[in-house]
């Protein structure tokens, strides 16, 4: 064999083992990121914002022209977050599910309806997922004819 093929030969090795560790490298790359990102530790080194919501709870009834006075309150929630608040049908549990600084979206411990814009409310709903956008007011209410709360969730810019 000659040096010419030889030194060909040791390149042609040199460049295949770099094409290797290459690849090798890339799949040790994907599979940490895989990692980092199924375990939850992207959100530890990049955490959901902190934001505050208005929460204004109106009870209602079909049967009196009087209505009970709302009640406001602010909370500042992440992802993950809890609050609950009394309503006429008893307590209502939200936990913010997911959060950015567009949108944030909410779960309900029972199905609510969303109110239309001429006001009508869904009574066979089993909706209990609700999202809302920055500077927008989310309006939900208890899916009932004779009485309920209705709760207006702003999230504030």
């Amino acid at each position: 064999m000659s040096t010419s093929t030889t030194t060909t030969t040791r390149a042609a090795e040199r460049r295949s083992a770099g094409i290797l560790r290459t690849r090798r490298c890339v799949l040790l790359l994907l599979s940490v990121s895989t990692l980092v990102a199924g375990c939850g530790l992207l959100e530890a080194v990049n955490p959901p914002p902190t934001v505050t919501l208005t929460v204004i709870s109106s009870d209602w009834t079909g049967w009196s022209t009087d209505q009970p006075a709302p009640e406001s309150a602010t909370e500042s929630v992440t992802k993950g977050s809890e609050f609950t608040r009394d309503g006429a049908g008893g307590e209502l549990t939200f936990t913010v599910t997911s959060v950015d600084d567009e949108e944030l979206t909410l779960r309900t411990s029972q199905p609510m309806s969303e109110r239309s814009e001429t006001g009508g409310i869904d009574l066979t709903t089993n909706q209990k997922s609700f999202t809302v956008a920055v500077g927008d007011t989310l309006e939900i209410t208890t899916p009932t004819m004779d009485g309920g709360t209705t709760y207006a969730i702003t999230y504030e810019e």
